[in-house]
């Protein structure tokens, strides 16, 4: 360690990590690797308590991660029988913040009845808000395959899943409902993006 008038220089020989270690124990240590990322460990994070509202229940940001995800086409809460030719998903984690884009095409929906629904999300949904299943919505940039008259077409993250619902809108006045295997044809295919909050 060498301290100067102006700058404190903590140097480890080539090759190797500078490792804080508060009380002695290793617990909590800190690292700076040779590649200089900071590395703590889990459950740890970045305390921003000092600047906490009053409603806050939590002040330490201690995640994140970049990553992709193979998105899965459900009727029915079940693959059998649905044909994927295209599949991709990536995601952003920022604490318990998740933002997803994905895309997905089908050539045949199989002949389950029920709602249609993307699965294999990269993380479980929280629950948020207590009194509903939709915690969020998401936006739908483009969708093909869907039979007949329809007007707006709405995703949702569904709570405790790993899954995202449809509401589709088939009239003008109407309420919307769940999008189902009747809605689409076997051809069905579209890309949309949303955030979430998960469980950890």
């Amino acid at each position: 360690v060498n301290a100067g008038t102006t700058d404190m220089v903590v140097a480890a020989k080539t090759g190797s990590k500078i490792r804080l270690i508060p009380n002695g124990s290793t617990a909590n240590e800190v690292q700076i690797t040779t590649g200089g990322n900071i590395v703590m460990k889990n459950g740890t994070g970045i305390d921003f308590g000092a600047s906490s509202g009053s409603n806050s229940t939590s002040t330490t940001l201690d995640d994140y991660e970049e990553g992709n995800f193979t998105p899965t086409v459900l009727v029915a809460d079940s693959a059998t029988g649905v044909t994927v030719s295209h599949s991709a998903g990536t995601y952003t984690k920022v604490g318990r913040v998740v933002s997803v884009s994905l895309r997905w095409r089908i050539t045949s929906k199989g002949s389950n009845s029920g709602n249609v629904e993307i699965g294999g999300l990269p993380f479980t949904v929280a629950n948020q808000l207590g009194t509903t299943s939709i915690e969020c919505s998401g936006s739908v940039a483009y969708v093909g395959g869907i039979s007949g008259t329809w007007y707006d077409l709405t995703c949702f993250a569904a709570e405790s899943t790993t899954k995202l619902g449809f509401y589709i809108r088939t009239s003008t006045s109407g309420v919307p409902g769940g999008l189902i295997n009747s809605h689409i044809a076997n051809i069905f295919d579209g890309r949309l993006s949303i955030v979430y909050y998960t469980t950890a």
